[in-house]
């Protein structure tokens, strides 16, 4: 799952949630007029809408960050295989002793046999 997927799947779970406590508070309210004041009904609307709005606001900054993320992951990703599928090919590095090794044998070890000034 991309970091993209994920923040809008948070992002959706917490408003979802943040909807659902607003939907308890109001029928809380409407149920129990007499243990409420005359204005809860405004407060918790405008405190809940501008609680839900930022942060919706702060999940878009949030997946517009996670796409970069997963761009330069797939970037790196992409290098990454390239690399590793160019070295194998390379012909041959020299040593001191004009003696070749193969680019694996410098992977395998730092002192193959055969070439003790090499490395």
């Amino acid at each position: 799952m991309s970091k993209k997927e994920r923040v809008a799947l948070v992002t959706v779970i917490i408003e979802a949630a943040l909807a659902g406590f607003w939907w308890y508070l109001a029928s809380y309210g409407m149920a129990n007029p007499d243990h409420v004041t005359a204005d809860f009904q405004q407060v918790v609307g405008q405190t809940m809408g501008t609680t839900m709005g930022a942060l919706l606001g702060i999940g878009v900054m949030l997946f517009f960050v996670a796409a970069c993320n997963d761009r330069k992951t797939i970037e790196n990703k992409m290098r990454r295989e390239l690399l590793s599928a160019t070295i194998p090919t390379l012909q041959t590095i020299p040593c001191r002793q004009n003696a070749t090794r193969s680019v694996a044998s410098y992977a395998a070890s730092a002192r193959p046999a055969g070439h003790r000034h090499c490395g």
